[in-house]
């Protein structure tokens, strides 16, 4: 990854845009994108001379550091309902999602996704997928305390597709899991260094949920039954 180029925090890292990239061009397009920590994206994606950038959070204080860091932009950033937007039907050529469509409520979401593209618009998608039919308990309570509801990943592709989507390339990109948990493993260790002793009392239970993934991934062998996948699909 190029100096230059600004980290995204997310599973499928960077990765997921390189993916875009490669397949659509974003030149004069209106894109929207879902979901929390993507503001580095919006930076990249104006480097593409994209027409229109949107980002919506479900967070406030996502809203709230999104908007000192794009201030000054041409990106926008609201708080809005993934299932609820205020836009307009046909208003976006792509709507881009990393890690944030892995919640309760989706089919909602991309019913909402589906008013909003244009006809001949675009839908990518990062999603973390279950690698194995039969999960351990362990995984599954991961996933439950980050709100988290993956899709087994034989039916990635085929769920957009029962739901008026073409595909148009899907991307492996499970391998960025490792290197992700090792950046959020060594962000975490130096901000609760960061931390006061009140600070660090308040954000306990945040804490330990953070630390019992990254073991589970690193330590019970999470990768096994964890996948991050990409797919780019057409609206038909």
């Amino acid at each position: 990854m190029a100096n230059s180029q600004k980290r995204i925090t997310l599973p499928g890292l960077n990765k997921q845009f390189e993916f875009l990239k490669r397949h659509l061009e974003l030149n004069g397009k209106q894109i929207l994108i879902i979901g929390e920590k993507l503001f580095p994206l919006a930076l990249e994606m104006e480097k593409s001379n994209a027409f229109r950038i949107e980002l919506i959070s479900q967070s406030q204080d996502d809203l709230t550091e999104g908007r000192l860091l794009l201030k000054g932009t041409n990106s926008v950033i609201k708080l809005m309902e993934y299932e609820a937007t205020d836009y307009q039907s046909d208003s976006f050529d792509i709507v881009y999602a990393q890690a944030s469509l892995n919640i309760g409520g989706k089919n909602a979401i991309i019913k909402e996704i589906k008013r909003i593209l244009k006809s001949d618009g675009y839908l990518c998608t990062g999603e973390v997928v279950a690698l194995r039919e039969e999960i351990p308990q362990f995984m599954t309570d991961i996933w439950k305390r980050s709100g988290i509801d993956p899709i087994f990943v034989e039916k990635f592709a085929s769920y957009y597709e029962e739901r008026g989507f073409e595909k148009v390339k899907v991307d492996d990109l499970s391998y960025t899991l490792k290197r992700y948990y090792s950046e959020m493993k060594d962000e975490f260790k130096e901000g609760v260094y960061n931390l006061t002793e009140s600070q660090k009392k308040a954000y306990k239970k945040v804490i330990s949920r953070y630390k019992h993934e990254i073991d589970a991934f690193n330590k019970l062998g999470g990768d096994k039954f964890a996948g991050f996948f990409a797919g780019i699909f057409k609206l038909k």
